[in-house]
């Protein structure tokens, strides 16, 4: 199915390859630069829904958590604690920067 770009709502979302990964870039760059990162286990494209982002996929399932500060994906992250889930904004020494974090949970 095709995707409608969520920022200008005029142009639709593109399957690109990326020098490190598959990305969704809206048709009408470089007019609307809005882009959203692939799955990262099919490569898939991701719709955003109810705090998480879904491998459209049918086949792969592939469901990841949404920063409830931003809206940026969450990614795994390895500390002193142990394993947590970090905003993808976080930019350390760099503004505009998203720092949200929280811990996972056993189920995921």
């Amino acid at each position: 199915s095709v995707a409608s770009c969520r920022q200008c709502h005029t142009g639709i979302m593109q399957r690109r390859q990326g020098k490190q990964a598959v990305f969704y870039g809206c048709s009408n760059y470089p007019r609307c630069d809005h882009r959203e990162d692939g799955c990262d286990q099919c490569g898939g494209a991701m719709h955003p829904q109810e705090g998480f982002s879904h491998c459209t996929n049918g086949d792969c399932g592939r469901k990841i958590p949404l920063c409830p500060r931003c809206g940026a994906r969450l990614r795994q992250r390895r500390g002193a604690g142990g394993t947590f889930w970090g905003c993808s904004n976080f930019r350390p020494g760099n503004q505009p920067s998203c720092g949200y974090t929280r811990q996972q949970t056993a189920s995921e």
